[in-house]
């Protein structure tokens, strides 16, 4: 493992982070670090897909029991593309299709604290990658019922603001809307 752990420091160590927080988790406390940057680090150390979803001048915002937040995503599946676990899980947390873009980057989890009994990843560094995504279609039965996320909805770019987004967050919503501006969005 330690030769593995290597490999994902040796990947990000030459790479400039624009932002880190220290982040508390019941089970375990972690630095987050993220990474603007289109290639994707060592697939072993990738447990999550995120994507800011854009729709015209509006971001689709997820309300959980902890708050809102605009980068919906989870887990991968088994054998799942990393695109396809974008897809499914934006459309689990909040019923809408959605059209993938390029890769914005990625968050760094590095974890501060032993290992918890519960957590069945194994290293003690992760990665999420966060991509822009495009809203195609609103398909509710989609939507995974009795799950975390209470809510979901799209929020005008002039409104944000009254939301506490995480500055994580912020980054990845500039670099979604400078993608969408290369791409004609």
């Amino acid at each position: 493992m330690t030769s593995a752990r290597n490999a994902l420091h040796h990947f990000v160590a030459d790479l400039p982070r624009q932002h880190s927080a220290i982040v508390e988790w019941p089970a375990a406390r972690f630095e987050v670090a993220a990474y603007l940057h289109p290639t994707p680090p060592p697939d072993a150390y990738i447990t999550s897909v995120r994507a800011v979803v854009l729709r015209r001048a509006e971001v689709l915002v997820i309300q959980d029991p902890d708050g809102h937040h605009m980068m919906p995503g989870g887990r991968r599946e088994a054998g799942e593309s990393y695109v396809d676990t974008a897809v499914r899980e934006v459309a689990e947390e909040s019923g809408w299709q959605v059209r993938v873009g390029p890769l914005l980057g990625f968050l760094h989890f590095q974890r501060l604290t032993p290992k918890p009994p519960a957590l069945a990843y194994p290293h003690a560094d992760s990665a999420q990658l966060v991509y822009v995504a495009y809203a195609l279609e609103y398909r509710p039965e989609r939507r995974e019922e009795n799950g975390y996320e209470l809510g979901a909805q799209f929020v005008p770019l002039t409104q944000l603001a009254s939301f506490a987004l995480e500055e994580r967050q912020q980054l990845f919503l500039q670099a979604a809307l400078a993608a969408a501006e290369q791409t004609d969005q």
